[in-house]
């Protein structure tokens, strides 16, 4: 079977994996030049045949996050390329999926500090995005959060739903607000964490996690059930003394 390559006869990357998404697509490649794999991000033909300005503000995107520079817990962002007149994202290849898989499963269910980890490197990841002027991220869901081998989790799709959003016609669930109001970017983030995570967790029920949105200029804060599924028995999240001999690793 012949070699698929991104870039045609210039043969640099090399098509190993193919992702289709809602409105993007991720082409997971070998790049021969820097010998490392790499994912490369775009958006659908159709999307452009849509809106001819989603290819300019897709790269305007793109090239704020390569200026993020280099932390632990978001997805580095390489370079933005023009191959055939349209744009790709070439990111760091994270080969350890994403949080989705790891939520309703006993790997965080029975594991409280496990859970903290991942809430502290997600807010680690979030604080350095916003000092270095991302006022806010518009697609939090634990799709976007990838989690390497190592177990850390790397914030990831900075800025694209925005882009995504303002092609799509108006219309629907989430469109109260027009794209780019933090408000309707708040709405939208707690209507994907319910469908996601599962039911809504009272105030002052312990397994609830505050996934808030408080550093990016919303004040959003709710509070979900980080297993999907029954409580499990744990110290309560606020008053409680069971909880300061506990001990979380950051790394």
């Amino acid at each position: 079977m012949a070699n698929e390559w991104l870039d045609g006869s210039q043969k640099r990357w090399e098509i190993h994996k193919v992702l289709d998404g809602g409105m993007g697509t991720v082409y997971i490649v070998y790049d021969h030049e820097l010998r490392e794999p790499l994912a490369a991000k775009t958006f659908q033909d159709e999307l452009f045949k849509r809106n001819p300005m989603v290819a300019e503000r897709f790269t305007q995107e793109a090239l704020a996050w390569t200026r993020l520079d280099w932390h632990e817990n978001i997805a580095q962002a390489r370079c933005v390329e023009s191959i055939e007149g349209k744009p790709f994202l070439f990111l760091e290849y994270v080969s350890g999926g994403d949080l989705s898989t790891w939520i309703g499963t006993p790997r965080l269910s029975e594991d409280l500090p496990q859970v903290l980890r991942f809430a502290i490197q997600f807010c680690d990841g979030m604080s350095h995005a916003l000092s270095k002027g991302i006022q806010a991220h518009r697609d939090i869901k634990p799709a976007n959060c990838l989690i390497t081998e190592g177990h850390t989790l790397k914030v990831t799709d900075f800025g694209l739903a925005k882009v995504f959003d303002e092609a799509r016609p108006l219309g629907g669930a989430g469109r109260e607000v027009e794209a780019g109001n933090a408000a309707g970017w708040a709405v939208r983030c707690r209507l994907r964490w319910r469908k996601l995570l599962g039911r809504e967790v009272e105030a002052g029920n312990a397994p609830g996690l505050h996934i808030g949105a408080t550093r990016t200029g919303t004040g959003a804060r709710r509070r979900r059930d980080v297993a999907a599924s029954k409580p499990w028995n744990a110290p309560r999240c606020r008053g409680s003394r069971r909880l300061k001999n506990l001990q979380v690793d950051r790394a």
